[in-house]
Formats: C-alpha cells, sequence, structure tokens
C-alpha cells in the first residue's frame, strides 16, 4: 500500500503534556485520539471522504487543547492496558486494511520504540527477530484515505494511490514521515517500527471484525432457513 501525505499535524507527548509522564501515555493519548475520531457510520450521509477528514480536524482540536485533568487520569488508566498486551495472543490484521471489511475500522498500531536506526535503513529492522512492544498508535481507513497517529510525532492524513495490502514497513515508512515533518532530528534520533496492527476487539473494546463476519454469516444462514 503506498501512502501519500496530504495533512499533518505535529504533536508530541514528551513536550504537549507538561505533566509527569514517567508511566508512559502512549495508549492513554491513542485511546482519546481514537474517541475523537469516532467511527464511520453510513447513516451519517457523509462520503468516507468527507468523514476522514472530519475525523482529522476532530483529532487536531483534541492535540490543541489534550494537556488537562482528564487526560492525566485517562492515560493512567489505559496506559496500564498496553502493558498487558500479549503479542502471542494478538492477530496481526494489518495485511487486511485494504479489505472492505476494515473500511472505517479503528485500529491500534503497536509499536516497538528501540532495536533499529533510521539513519542505517532497513537492515536492522530486517535482522531484528523479536519486537518488544513499549509503544502504541492509531490508524483508520475510510476509503482510499488513511489517518496514522504516533504519540510521538503527531497525526497525517494519507491517501492511498493503490490497492495493494498494508504492511508493517510502508506503515512504518509513514510513521517515519510523521517523525520527518515534526523535524529532522526527531527523525535521526527516532527509533519506532511497527509491529502489529490491532483490530480493536483486541483490547476488548468492541466486537471484532472477524466477529461481525460470523454474526452476518449466521444471520444469511437463519433467513435461508425461514419458512414462508
Amino acid at each position: 500500500m503506498r501512502l501519500v501525505r496530504l495533512q499533518f499535524k505535529a504533536f508530541s507527548q514528551g513536550t504537549d503534556i507538561t505533566a509527569d509522564i514517567r508511566q508512559g501515555w502512549c495508549a492513554g493519548v491513542t485511546s482519546l485520539v481514537s474517541n475523537a475520531g469516532g467511527s464511520y457510520s453510513v447513516e451519517s450521509g457523509q462520503t468516507r471522504t468527507d468523514w476522514i477528514q472530519q475525523a482529522y480536524r476532530q483529532i487536531s482540536a483534541l492535540l490543541d487543547r489534550i494537556n488537562n485533568h482528564a487526560v492525566t487520569v485517562a492515560a493512567k488508566s489505559l496506559q496500564n492496558l498496553l502493558g498487558r498486551v500479549d503479542m502471542r495472543s494478538v492477530e496481526n490484521v494489518c495485511v487486511n486494511i485494504h479489505q472492505d471489511r476494515f473500511d472505517g475500522r479503528e485500529c491500534k498500531v503497536l509499536l516497538s520504540a528501540t532495536s533499529w536506526v533510521p539513519v542505517v535503513g532497513y537492515v536492522s529492522y530486517v535482522w531484528q527477530s523479536e519486537w518488544v512492544v513499549n509503544h502504541a498508535g492509531y490508524l483508520v481507513r475510510a476509503g482510499n484515505h488513511m489517518l496514522i497517529f504516533d504519540p510521538n510525532y503527531g497525526l497525517g492524513l494519507f491517501q492511498i494511490t493503490d490497492n495493494q495490502p498494508l504492511t508493517l514497513k510502508k506503515l512504518t515508512d509513514a510513521i517515519m514521515g510523521l517523525a520527518w515533518a515534526s523535524g529532522y532530528l526527531t527523525y535521526y534520533m527516532s527509533t519506532t517500527a511497527a509491529v502489529a496492527v490491532v483490530d480493536e476487539d483486541g483490547f476488548g473494546v468492541r466486537i471484532s471484525a472477524n466477529m461481525e463476519d460470523q454474526v452476518r454469516a449466521l444471520s444469511d444462514m437463519g433467513r435461508r432457513f425461514q419458512t414462508v
């Protein structure tokens, strides 16, 4: 999947939140961003492009006012959730993002903020055999657009210019594009790589795409057996 960045909103949890962040804030901030963006609904009457552009504006507005007590409370509790994620128990849906069933679905991006160096390319990224999940971001696709958020770099609105599946390398490229837009020093000091994309059900937040498929199949089967 080829992603072209259209808009960018800079944000860094380290500088834009002045409270003590020793316990980490990424999961909490990412969850708040997800809530601000919301989910696409056919009933809204919006096109998917209009909706995702609106979501970009809503998240940007949240980031401008995020340094408050409510964020402190939410981020502290939600951060504990990231610490309980077992990579062996979650399904990586990265290659499914281009499918219709993920159109408008919110996903968390599990990230590793260690063990590779952008300046030498992807040599260490490819060689790394086991990743430590210690960071979390967010993405949502709507039609041929995608929102990607990393709490260390900011929010990007991207256009999808082909029909290929999303790969972790391409996703990492896009996140590094956010780092570059934040500043070249930010980019060259960055060590963030995408490890997995997790449907919201991986955090027990809502019904998964897989479960929705099963419910739809059972519903279709039930209709076929209905008597007239």
